[in-house]
């Protein structure tokens, strides 16, 4: 019988840095918040800039943010190597 994957398992940003003293909340509330791609002004342009990605990373109930432990990891690993 074929086993299903584990399902994720979800802190809150201040639980995240408490486990992983690496990861300050500020640190994570920085990656949430330029999680997606957005648009700024440069040289009086409109350019769309990337987001980082971590939107992969995080569920948001309401305006609870969640983040899933084992996905953060494959994150930095990912995007950071």
């Amino acid at each position: 019988m074929p086993q299903s994957p584990a399902p994720p398992v979800f802190f809150t940003i201040k639980q995240i840095a408490d486990r992983h003293p690496a990861f300050t909340a500020r640190k994570l509330r920085h990656w949430i918040f330029y999680s997606k791609e957005r648009y700024a002004w440069r040289d009086g342009k409109r350019e769309l800039v990337p987001g980082n990605g971590f939107d992969r990373v995080i569920v948001t109930i309401s305006r609870r943010v969640y983040i899933d432990e084992t996905a953060l990891f494959e994150w930095l690993q990912t995007s950071h190597s």
